[in-house]
């Protein structure tokens, strides 16, 4: 995959503030592109480690026809999203990653991860886990997207308040 500079570089985002936006946010955009050219972007729940996002899905379907075409990919994670009228702004804080997408085969590897997945996603009760978990596995498929670069930028107003937004990181 070709590398490509930001533009505005002093936009850019710290590791640590792509970080700290993946861990707060639990929704991104996957985005796919078949032989034909035509793009394909489909929202999903993700839990992130060990530099992967992990997603699940079905055995069929439009993003399992395009993985098996072109395992390339791109993901985002939009973290804040405002219109500023007065200026013909928007200030935003997001992520992009780009990757290959591959389906997890190992049984093992595909339950430890949709728990990971239904832990982050605040499933508490470890019955009713397990109860939903067991009932859709032999149906479910797990995705693991290898992240080979990770960006983030930060709207040109918002550059210089970055401490609002990352209290975790600049208090």
């Amino acid at each position: 995959m070709n590398h490509y500079e930001m533009r505005r570089p002093k936009q850019a985002l710290s590791e640590a503030e792509i970080s700290a936006v993946v861990d707060r946010n639990s929704c991104g955009v996957l985005s796919l592109c078949g032989e034909d050219g035509v793009p394909y972007g489909v929202p999903l729940n993700y839990v992130y480690g060990d530099g992967c996002f992990y997603f699940h899905c079905g055995k069929k379907g439009r993003k399992i026809a395009l993985l098996n075409e072109n395992k390339n990919a791109s993901f985002c994670v939009i973290d804040k999203d405002t219109v500023i009228p007065e200026k013909f702004a928007t200030d935003y804080i997001s992520v992009i990653a780009s990757g290959v997408v591959e389906t997890i085969d190992d049984e093992k590897e595909k339950y430890r991860t949709i728990r990971l997945l239904a832990d982050r996603l605040g499933i508490d009760d470890d019955a009713a886990k397990e109860k939903e978990i067991s009932s859709g596995f032999a149906a479910l498929t797990m995705l693991r997207f290898r992240v080979t670069e990770i960006t983030g930028k930060v709207g040109l107003y918002l550059r210089k308040k970055r401490e609002d937004y990352f209290p975790e990181l600049y208090r």
